[in-house]
C-alpha cells in the first residue's frame, strides 16, 4: 500500500474523531448536536434564510431526506422555521428563528474550543 491512501485513512479517522467530540460537547452543554449546528450555521450564512431545503442538505452535506427529518426536530424546539414556496409548491424553505440565531451564538465559542481542544490532542 503506497502512503497516500493510509494518509488519507488517517484524515478521515482525524474527521471522524474531532466530529464526535464536538457533537458530545454540543449536546452536553446546548442540546443540539453537530448536524444541528451546521445546519443553523449554514441559515446563517446564507443570512438567516429563508434557504431551499435542497440546497441547505448540499450545504451541510446530506440527503434531502436526512435533511428534512433534522428539521423537523429543529422546527419542534424552535430554531428553524420552514415554509412551502409560494411560486414552486413542491419547494421547501428554511429559515433561522431569533432562538435558532441565539442557540447558534452560544453553541458557537463551544465548536470552536471544543474542534481546538480535538485536534491539539490529534496523534
Amino acid at each position: 500500500m503506497t502512503a497516500e491512501p493510509a494518509r488519507w485513512r488517517q484524515q478521515i479517522i482525524l474527521t471522524w474523531r474531532v466530529g464526535n467530540a464536538v457533537d458530545r460537547a454540543l449536546l452536553r452543554r446546548h442540546g443540539i448536536g453537530l448536524s444541528d449546528f451546521l445546519t443553523l450555521s449554514a441559515l446563517k450564512d446564507a443570512g438567516g434564510g429563508p434557504l431551499r431545503v435542497m440546497e441547505l442538505a448540499d450545504a451541510v452535506g446530506v440527503s434531502s431526506s436526512t435533511m428534512s427529518r433534522m428539521l423537523s426536530r429543529l422546527e419542534t424546539d424552535a430554531l428553524v422555521a420552514r415554509r412551502v414556496g409560494t411560486d414552486d409548491r413542491r419547494s421547501s424553505y428554511a429559515e433561522l428563528t431569533r432562538p435558532g440565531a441565539e442557540k447558534l451564538g452560544s453553541a458557537t465559542a463551544t465548536f470552536a474550543l471544543e474542534v481546538a481542544a480535538a485536534l491539539a490532542t490529534a496523534p
